[in-house]
C-alpha cells in the first residue's frame, strides 16, 4: 500500500490513520521549505557579502587562548608538572610564587612525589607552625612519616587529619573521614 493511500478497518480507527498520514505530509513539507529557505538564505548572503571589505577579518574574530597564553595559578602549573614528573620545574614555579599555605603545601607534595619524604615532612611541620594544617596536608604528612618508617608519627598525623575533617562540612567530608580511618587502621596493624 502506498504512503498516500489509507484503508478504513473498523469504525473511527481509519480516520485517525488518515489524520496521521496528513500530519506527516505537512511536517515533511514544512521541513522541505525550511531547508530550501536556509540554502537560499546562505546563497543570498554569500553573493551579497563575498566582496564586502567591512566583514570582520580573521584577526578580529575572538579566539580561545592556547595553553601557553592561559594564566595558570601556581597550583595548576605545579599539578601539571607533577603529573609529568617534572619536579625541578615545579619547584622553580613555587620559588617564584608567594609563600602561603597553598603554595607551601604544593611544595611538600612535590617533595613527596619525588620521594623526598623527609623534606616533605619538614615542609608540613613548617606549614603546621605557620598556618595550621588542613586535613589533606595532615594526611600527606602522615604518608610522608609512614614512608620514612615513623609509624607512630604517621598515626598522629592521620588522627589529626580525621579530627580536622570532622569539624568541616562539605560533600567529601564522610569519604575523607573513611579514608583517614583506613590509614589509621593500616598503621595500627604495623604497630
Amino acid at each position: 500500500m502506498a504512503d498516500t493511500e489509507t484503508k478504513v478497518v473498523q469504525g473511527s480507527g481509519g480516520s485517525k490513520h488518515r489524520f496521521r498520514i496528513a500530519r506527516k505530509k505537512v511536517m515533511i513539507g514544512v521541513l522541505g521549505l525550511l531547508v530550501v529557505a536556509l540554502i537560499a538564505g546562505g546563497v543570498i548572503w554569500y553573493v551579497t557579502n563575498k566582496d564586502d571589505k567591512s566583514a570582520p577579518s580573521k584577526s578580529a574574530v575572538r579566539t580561545v587562548p592556547t595553553v601557553e597564553q592561559h594564566a595558570f595559578s601556581p597550583t595548576e602549573k605545579v599539578n601539571g608538572l607533577i603529573a609529568i614528573k617534572k619536579y625541578d620545574e615545579a619547584l622553580k614555579v613555587l620559588d617564584e610564587a608567594p609563600s602561603n599555605q597553598d603554595n607551601d603545601g604544593q611544595r611538600a607534595i612535590v617533595y613527596y612525589s619525588q620521594g623526598s619524604y623527609q623534606k616533605a615532612l619538614d615542609t608540613y611541620n613548617a606549614i603546621d607552625k605557620k598556618y595550621g594544617l588542613r586535613s589533606s596536608q595532615a594526611a600527606y604528612a602522615g604518608l610522608s612519616a609512614e614512608a620514612l618508617g615513623q609509624n607512630q608519627l604517621a598515626l598522629s598525623y592521620y588522627q589529626k587529619a580525621k579530627d580536622i575533617e570532622s569539624k568541616v562540612t562539605g560533600p567529601q567530608r564522610e569519604s575523607n573521614i573513611r579514608q583517614y580511618q583506613k590509614y589509621i587502621d593500616a598503621v595500627n596493624k604495623k604497630l
